[in-house]
């Protein structure tokens, strides 16, 4: 009899493992390329998301960052929206925004003091990633290891920490509308791919970074035939 209870009781144990093992691996998430970093931003809906997570180069565990994942604008002129389309031109400027601001709160609430950060932005998104790790507080209490923006403007801000990677559309316009206009396309680490959206500057602008094959090339950091990546 307590050997029949036994084995119930280890087939429940298994039943239970297996049954939670589908719902674990649903919420995990690997960030590998440009198109994994773009659509993980537009998965979530806040502006700002914080994530914890391991990073792997050539397959190897290299340790623990903090990913900040920085959205675009959503072209309103709303003041409550931080990424409205005032701080697109702040940030163009290298002017501080509350959106800036924002993304230093939630760094310090969220993220230990020491630790390794990896940036990704889309548009906006990566103007603000740009000036976050040229900021001299962010600098003093983070190692920011790189950051990587999708179709953003070159910001002249003061030295960086870490590496800078700016990928973008042939077909974007977006990334040559700041001061520094059509030089801007030369400064910061700038890559472009033509991707098949000429003519669609809406396309270019957003879908080339979620779908476009050319960007699985490049791994989580913007680097073309890197090995990179982070998984949550």
């Amino acid at each position: 009899m307590k050997k029949k209870i036994f084995l119930i009781l280890i087939s429940a144990v298994l039943i239970a493992l297996s049954c939670g093992l589908p719902c674990y691996a649903s919420n995990s998430y690997t960030i590998a390329n440009v198109n994994d970093a773009m659509n993980f931003i537009v998965k979530h809906e806040n502006v700002i998301t914080v994530r914890k997570a391991s990073l792997y180069t050539a397959e190897k565990y290299v340790g623990k960052v903090y990913l900040i994942a920085l959205r675009g604008s959503d072209f309103t002129w709303n003041k409550e929206d931080l990424n409205r389309t005032q701080n697109c031109l702040k940030s163009g400027f290298s002017f501080n925004t509350d959106y800036l601001e924002a993304v230093k709160n939630e760094a310090i609430s969220k993220i230990p003091e020491g630790s390794f950060v990896v940036l990704i932005g889309h548009s906006l998104g990566g103007m603000i990633a740009q000036q976050f790790s040229a900021d001299k507080e962010m600098k003093s209490r983070y190692n920011i290891i790189n950051t990587l923006t999708m179709g953003s403007p070159f910001v002249i801000t003061g030295k960086r920490e870490g590496d800078l990677h700016r990928v973008a559309d042939s077909g974007d316009a977006v990334p040559y509308l700041s001061p520094v206009l059509v030089a801007n396309a030369f400064l910061g680490n700038y890559t472009y791919e033509c991707c098949g959206y000429f003519g669609n500057p809406g396309g270019a602008h957003v879908d080339s970074y979620l779908y476009a094959e050319e960007w699985v090339e490049y791994d989580c950091f913007g680097v073309k035939n890197g090995t990179s990546k982070l998984v949550f």
